[in-house]
């Protein structure tokens, strides 16, 4: 059973991979698990948040807010990094990316979502992102060249 397990991911990597090469397509693969991974502990961290927000005997109480007000009390990033969880804009998160995946501009949008996600992190540190020239070659940025990567990430993504 586990072989037949293998057998399909590797089946489908290489479907996924298509003509690219495999040290290109770690990277799509590898950014995109980042996201996945940083936008579920941020949906999580939302979750206990709203639960805590309406919870009269807990400290975070927000009242009898409505439910606007609380939606907007959620956006706080300070809320999410105070636990080392990481700020994930709304555009950035998973379910907008995934929503976005036929899009032909999504590699573009991945690659936005990479540069929020930085900025609005270590930004408020004094720390900025920017690519090296290793990176703006990288697949991540392929989608722009149009060398296949804005197909990738709709398979992947749907």
């Amino acid at each position: 059973m586990l072989d037949d397990i293998k057998k399909t991911l590797w089946a489908s990597a290489d479907k996924l991979r298509a003509n690219m090469d495999a040290a290109e397509y770690k990277h799509l693969v590898l950014g995109l698990i980042f996201v996945k991974y940083i936008s579920d502990a941020f949906v999580a961290r939302q979750a206990e948040l709203t639960l805590r927000l309406r919870d009269p005997a807990d400290e975070l109480f927000y009242g009898d807010a409505a439910d606007e007000d609380i939606a907007a009390e959620l956006e706080d990033r300070d809320y999410y990094t105070s636990e080392n969880v990481f700020w994930v804009p709304e555009g950035a998160r998973w379910d907008a990316l995934r929503a976005a995946a036929p899009q032909p501009d999504i590699g573009k949008r991945i690659d936005d979502a990479l540069t929020l996600i930085f900025g609005r992190n270590w930004g408020g540190w004094g720390m900025r992102f920017e690519p090296t020239k290793k990176e703006t070659s990288a697949p991540v940025t392929a989608a722009r060249s149009g060398r296949g990567s804005s197909e990738a990430y709709r398979l992947i993504l749907s």
